[in-house]
């Protein structure tokens, strides 16, 4: 399992991401998306995102995805309850 996290600058699209992952030699059927607001119009940067992003890992790890966007390879939206 692989987790990121991306501001929206730093990933122009679906098919980006897919190609940026093909670096990690990990092959992937699922990506889990979720999104994180900031504080005062601010985005957070990578310190501030760690822990929430180890919490998403953590929860997925547990089965508990429903507050998650799922998408296939494809950028197929999935539904998986």
């Amino acid at each position: 399992m692989v987790c990121v996290d991306k501001s929206p600058d730093e990933l122009s699209n679906f098919t980006a991401l897919v190609e940026e992952s093909k670096n990690t030699g990990q092959d992937w059927d699922v990506v889990f998306v979720s999104s994180m607001s900031g504080h005062g119009g601010i985005a957070p940067n990578s310190d501030q995102a760690e822990q929430p992003l180890q919490m998403m890992v953590q929860a997925i790890q547990a089965g508990s995805v429903s507050s998650f966007l799922a998408f296939n390879s494809s950028g197929e939206i999935l539904s998986i309850s």
